[in-house]
């Protein structure tokens, strides 16, 4: 099955929250006070409800591997958003998926 690259839906919460909080471990950064115990990290598609915001997940042969998205993060100038919530799975790392779902969510802040 091919790369799917699409908006954020209800049922990805809990593979999102998932897949990031296997990231965190990875790296050894699964400490309180970070997105790992952060409770969006669990509704990350009510988050992205937010005016101004997308969120877009990678699916590869139906499962969840990463996701990427853009928000209006309070103190930021009218009119901008910040590159949030950007995370690959180990497998889906170097093989441009990154690349796309960042790509994506740029044109989404356009």
């Amino acid at each position: 099955m091919p790369l799917t690259i699409r908006p954020i839906q209800p049922a990805d919460n809990e593979p999102l929250a998932s897949l990031i909080r296997s990231v965190f471990r990875e790296f050894k950064i699964d400490k309180p006070g970070t997105v790992y115990t952060d409770p969006t990290t669990d509704a990350l598609n009510q988050l992205f409800e937010h005016p101004g915001s997308a969120y877009f997940v990678a699916e590869e042969d139906g499962l969840i591997v990463g996701g990427c998205g853009v928000y209006p993060t309070e103190g930021l100038p009218e009119g901008c958003a910040e590159l949030v919530k950007f995370y690959l799975s180990a497998e889906a790392r170097g093989k441009g998926i990154g690349n796309k779902l960042m790509q994506q969510s740029i044109n989404a802040a356009r």
